[in-house]
């Protein structure tokens, strides 16, 4: 029996945002190897099929409703979204909420190319960063690279 490990969930936002430029971005997160010493994650970052709902919705309604249409397969978080400026510039807004207790969180979001996307939301999913902390690397325009 092949073991199925969890995936991050990628949403699309926009309908400029084409089929294409998906799969382009996808081809990124599954070959890209940004430090030697940490292997490939294929298949790692998953675009949720038949998820037209979160046409034109913003990061957070989005991240809610990933949230309570709880999938085994996702984690919970970081979710990931391609959004109007994402078709224009093929950056990738990444989502994890920063927990105040159990049942209350602070929406939290930052906007990354593609290529630092697999080992920023793997980092995110075993504790080993935050949001706020990588906040402090943006560049000018506000995205992580």
């Amino acid at each position: 029996m092949v073991e199925r490990r969890n995936q991050i969930a990628l949403y699309v936002s926009s309908a400029s945002v084409t089929a294409a430029q998906v799969q382009r971005l996808q081809h990124i997160f599954d070959t890209f190897q940004e430090l030697p010493e940490v292997p490939v994650m294929p298949d790692f970052i998953h675009a949720v099929d038949g998820a037209t709902w979160a046409l034109n919705l913003d990061p957070e309604p989005i991240y809610k409703k990933h949230k309570s249409d709880y999938s085994p397969e996702y984690f919970e978080a970081p979710i990931l979204i391609l959004d109007e400026r994402s078709a224009k510039d093929d950056t990738v807004v990444v989502v994890h909420p920063e927990y105040v207790d159990q049942d209350t969180y602070k929406h939290i979001q930052l906007r990354s190319v593609p290529e630092k996307v697999s080992l920023l939301v793997a980092n995110l999913e075993i504790a080993n960063t935050d949001l706020f902390e990588m906040s402090e690397d943006l560049d000018a325009d506000g995205v992580y690279r």
